[in-house]
Formats: structure tokens, sequence, C-alpha cells
């Protein structure tokens, strides 16, 4: 015989398994519903950052790049072939051309011409007219001492033979030479240059007679903010197309083609230059973003072909470099927007799993009430069955639900209330 009340783990009682029963089919529909969101959600934020990521790389590319390049053009267009077509133009005069072929100095009527065109355009320190030889025939400058403009050649070299852009206009017919950093000391510390020049021809023959150059004088650091002006703390570069020397950089104008230690990104750069023929590039490398365009392909095709053809010959490439954390700024919100998802995936994450852990209480209270609900009949039916075992038989049987219980309780009950019919009956009969 059992002993009354006998101790069992909780999970081996009628209680224990019906409340494991009920937790196990409560939640184990709740937990894999819970796991397939999980893996949902966290798919579909791997989903949306792959193409924030990609729409990302494209706008970078093809958005900033194109900018930076469209930056970088318009720089070179307005600045480099505007000024070369006036030169041109100008080139073309019959007082340039009367000049050039004259030889004579002075020249009067030049010189008084090519001061009015200095004034007018504000733009160059001085033009000079030469000869087929290089001599200086006829000019107009401005004076850094005095401030002012003066016409004639006193302020001028007596030939420019030697001239980059004299020696490549009377070639090709018309040239920018690249900026040259004009040194540290002296009047002219700190500025750079940049000649235009362009060839004079007989309007009859077509022959040469004579170069017409202006030059252009400003701070160093200048050439680069006209490029950059639109660009926050960037830097310009300036590349031969034919060595890939180094030239010009406006952030260290003291850098020179020979001495430049150059950077892996302007490497890159140079490497597309030299051995490449694309007319521009769109770079990403460490902490740095850089552009270049070649000079010669941002002549516009309304230009007669003969200028387009002659600027063509034109041999540098300006690369525009920026911080990436800069030339991206306006990709911000895209980060913005990824920290977001992944804010809100966390967030729902969370949920997830404090809507689990309530259940899980609820649940639990819910298992035990019901479980004890059922097995307290049970429980009371054990202890009256216990006492008529021990022969009680006056034990009072519970009364129960209208159940499965209830209806072992009523038979329990019939078979108590014969027991104590037929105990009664003996005990008459010991009487008698």
């Amino acid at each position: 015989m059992r002993e009354k009340g006998k101790k069992r783990s909780f999970l081996r009682t009628l209680r224990g398994r019906m409340t494991l029963h009920m937790l196990l089919v409560t939640l184990v529909p709740i937990v894999v519903i819970g796991c397939l969101v999980y893996t949902t959600m966290r798919s579909s934020e791997r989903k949306a950052s792959d193409s924030v990521d990609d729409t990302r790389v494209a706008l970078e590319e093809e958005v900033i790049g194109a900018k930076l390049i469209e930056v970088t053009s318009g720089f070179l267009g307005q600045v480099a072939t505007g000024q070369a077509a006036t030169v041109w133009k100008l080139a073309a005069v019959p007082t340039v051309v009367q000049a050039a072929e004259s030889g004579s100095v002075p020249n009067s009527a030049a010189d008084e011409f090519l001061l009015e065109e200095l004034e007018r355009s504000t733009s160059f320190d001085s033009i000079a007219i030469t000869n087929k030889e290089g001599g200086v025939v006829a000019g107009a400058y401005w004076d850094r001492g005095k401030k002012d403009y003066y016409a004639g050649t006193a302020g001028l070299p007596a030939s420019l033979v030697d001239s980059e852009a004299w020696q490549s206009a009377k070639e090709n017919g018309v040239t920018v030479a690249h900026p040259i950093y004009l040194g540290d000391t002296g009047p002219t510390a700190g500025l750079a240059q940049m000649d235009f020049a362009a060839r004079i021809e007989d309007s009859g023959t077509g022959e040469t007679v004579g170069v017409l150059q202006f030059t252009m004088r400003g701070p160093a650091a200048g050439i680069g903010v006209m490029v950059t002006g639109r660009i926050t703390a960037g830097k310009l570069v300036v590349f031969d197309d034919n060595t890939g020397d180094l030239i010009f950089d406006s952030s260290d104008v003291t850098r020179t083609q020979g001495s430049a230690e150059l950077s892996d990104l302007e490497r890159a750069v140079q490497a597309a230059i030299v051995n490449t023929d694309d007319e521009s590039g769109f770079f990403i490398m460490g902490d740095n973003v850089a552009t270049f365009i070649r000079l010669s392909s941002t002549v516009e095709p309304i230009y007669p072909e003969e200028f387009v053809t002659a600027f063509s010959t034109c041999g540098w490439s300006v690369m525009v470099q920026q911080p990436e954390a800069e030339a991206f700024a306006e990709l911000r919100t895209m980060g913005t927007l990824e920290n977001q998802l992944r804010d809100s995936t966390n967030t729902m994450v969370m949920s997830l799993g404090i809507i689990l852990a309530v259940v899980l209480v609820v649940v639990l209270v819910v298992a035990v009430l019901l479980s004890r609900g059922i097995t307290r009949p049970v429980t009371e039916l054990r202890d009256a069955a216990e006492k008529i075992s021990m022969g009680d038989i006056s034990a009072d049987i519970p009364a129960a639900g209208d159940d499965e219980v209830g209806d072992l309780s009523e038979s329990f009950g019939r078979m108590v209330a014969a027991m104590r019919f037929l105990y009664e009956e003996e005990k008459e009969r010991g009487r008698s």
C-alpha cells in the first residue's frame, strides 16, 4: 500500500505533466513562429542593407563621381578653353597679324589694341605679339608695383621662343600651358603662371607669321580654388599627359616633377592618364576620392574644327582630390537608413522576446491553474480512498464536476455506499 501523499518531483506528478504538456503545446508553435519571424526579419535587413550598399556604390560612381568630373570639366572649359578661344580669335585680328608680319618695334597701334584687350579681360597679366622667330614686337602688361596697365614691350621679355606655350602654339595652332609655380621669393613669390598662345597666320597664304601669347598669373592656391570652389576640402593636381609627371599641386605648390613622391591615389590617376585613352575617370582609395579629366576633352563642339584640332594637342590633365567623408556627405542619409533598418530589426527582436516571455508567464500561470482544477478532485478522491482502505468507511466522497472525474467520484460514492450497506447488514446479523 502506498503511503498517503507520497512525495514525487513536480514533473512526475499528474499536475506537473499536464502543466508541461500545456506549455509545450502552447509555446512550441510560438517559438517556431518567432524563429521564422526573426529569420525573415534578419534576412530582410540583410537584403535591404545590400540594396542600400549597391545604391550607395552606384550613387558614388554615377552621381558623385559624375558631379566631380563636371566641376573639373567646368573649370577647364571656362578658364582654359574659354581663354584659349579668346587668344585664338584675337590672333586673326588684322592689327595683330600686321604687327607680327612687320616685326617693327615699337608698334603703337598694336600696343594700344592689346592694352584695351588687357584692361577689358582683367584676367591676364600680359599680352605679347611675337614674330615667327619669337621676338616680341608689341604688347601690354600689368605692373604689379604700380598696380596699373601699360602699353608697350618694356615690361615684357625680349623673346618668348623658349616658352612652352609659344613652341606648342607655333606648331599646333593654339595651346594652354600647364601651370608653373614661380617660386617663394621675388616679386612673383607665391604666384603661379599659366600661358595661353595661338599661332598668327597670314590671312592670304596661311603662312605662320608669329604667335600671340597671353600670360595669366595669380596666387598658386587660387588655381586650385577655381576648380575646388564648389568642393569642400578639395585640391587640384596637374599631370603631364605624355610622361605622367606631376606638374602642379594646389595644396603644396613646392612639389616638383623631379621630387614629387606620389600617393597611391595619385599613382592610380597617373596610370590611367598614361596607359588609357579615357577622357575622365573616378577613383576611390583609402579615405579619399579623385576624378581626373584631360584638358583636350573639354573643347566644346561649337568652336571651328581648326580650333578643336589644334587644341586637342594640349597635353595635361587635371585631378581633383577630396576626402571621402566630404565627397560623399550627400550620402550620409544612406548610412542613417542602414542604421534605422538595423535599429528597427533589433527593436522588433526585443519586442518578440518580451512577448515570448510574457506569453511564457501567462501560459505557465494558466497551465498551473487548469491542472490544479483537474487534479484537485482526483487528489481528494485519492485521500478518501486512502481513508476507506484503512477501514474508515465513514469518509466523505468529495463531489466533482460534470466530467469524467465527476463520473468517477459518483461511481466511487456508490461503491462506498454499497460497502456501508453491506457493513450495516453484516453488523445486524452479528447482533441477531
